[in-house]
């Protein structure tokens, strides 16, 4: 069936009992030439009886792989090998997976998180639900370790269900509230066995919890929104031809008016650096090495979108990128300012990709000796 639909991007097969056999011939297809040229952005697989070996071969087509980015595997039977965790966890990090959901899987608990945390280092993770996974006081430490490193790019953690305790809830947010600053949503419902005098410590809880994701959630909106606007300047700063041969032809030197000496590299980068105070040294960096680059600029003339118009995009308006900045590759959407309700507007899409691609999806904190920032 899916060799016979070639557009297929999404595999829902939740509530199938595949079990470990119906998993291993899954991927074994995946995992093969024809199965690779399936370009499958989205698994389900919850509610099938997956074990250890499933898990195994879930780890071997996740590995390296670019083109997944959502993996949905909750309420499985998995055995919480040490052997096969450690391999998932290796498998994760050298993918580029997204979205992460382990829910309903009781019989993972602590031994889980104690192995899979501390070895979880992929930049791509966005995402990562862990409810009700019978986690324990137990497994605090390694939650607040995690979330603390620079290891975290995490936008949403779900970590509802579970026994955490008020204690163990209010740790997580206090290192949340002092270390982490890509965090837009914490999900911690439903972690205590009584309800009987915790009302109060849950109050200040969701008030510090509170303050601390409205503060993520604005320095991850300014990062993007300086990020993009440097990369509008940066482009006409930094990307000059070489030599006059790089000078289109057509071009008239006499006729052109006169240009003042350029200033010195470092001085251009210190003034747009002024444009971006947000932004670490390290994120201002990678704009300005993509905004200097000749491969990043699109070609010359942009397609024909479906009204017959060209797709680049004026510049008058920073929210929209054409030539110059070399984000106008997408097809026309038909939309101005706003998108079919329902849809995502492809220039959004454009510019998140942009913005991952150059590490300002996030906000980075420097620390106060001038290194580069941590990762929230």
């Amino acid at each position: 069936m899916i060799i016979s639909r070639p557009p297929v991007t999404k595999l829902i097969l939740s509530h199938n009992n595949l079990g470990d056999n119906g998993c291993n011939l899954l991927f074994k297809f995946l995992c093969s030439n024809v199965g690779r040229r399936k370009h499958i952005l989205e698994i389900k697989l919850a509610n099938n009886g997956i074990e250890d070996q499933g898990l195994l071969a879930i780890s071997e087509y996740l590995g390296g792989n670019e083109i997944l980015k959502d993996l949905y595997i909750p309420q499985n039977a998995f055995k919480n090998t040490p052997s096969v965790v450690s391999t998932f966890t290796a498998a994760l990090n050298a993918s580029h997976l997204e979205k992460l959901n382990l829910s309903s899987n009781r019989q993972l608990s602590d031994p889980f998180v104690a192995s899979f945390l501390p070895h979880l280092d992929t930049p791509h993770l966005r995402d990562l639900c862990l409810s009700i996974t019978g986690l324990t006081p137990l497994s605090i430490p390694y939650i607040v370790s995690y979330i603390s490193s620079p290891r975290c790019r995490l936008h949403n953690l779900s970590l509802n269900g579970n026994e955490l305790g008020l204690q163990g809830v209010t740790d997580i947010i206090q290192a949340v509230e002092k270390s982490n600053f890509g965090l837009g949503k914490l999900e911690l419902y439903s972690n205590q066995r009584s309800k009987h005098g915790v009302e109060e410590g849950e109050k200040e809880n969701e008030q510090v919890l509170k303050r601390a994701l409205i503060r993520n959630q604005y320095l991850k909106r300014q990062v993007e929104r300086e990020a993009l606007g440097l990369l509008i300047s940066a482009r006409p700063s930094l990307l000059r031809p070489k030599s006059i041969q790089e000078v289109p032809s057509t071009s008239c030197p006499a006729s052109s008016p006169s240009q003042p000496p350029s200033l010195p590299t470092e001085v251009q980068l210190l003034i747009l650096s002024f444009l971006a105070p947000t932004l670490s040294n390290a994120q201002r960096i990678r704009i300005y090495t993509y905004a200097s680059t000749f491969s990043t600029l699109p070609d010359l003339l942009p397609r024909l979108g479906s009204g017959g118009s060209r797709g680049g995009v004026g510049l008058s308006n920073p929210k929209h990128f054409g030539p110059l900045t070399g984000l106008s590759n997408f097809k026309s959407t038909g939309c101005l300012e706003g998108c079919i309700r329902g849809i995502l507007c492809q220039r959004e899409e454009e510019r998140g990709r942009w913005l991952k691609l150059v590490g300002c999806d996030f906000y980075e904190r420097e620390d106060m000796s001038g290194g580069d920032r941590q990762a929230g």
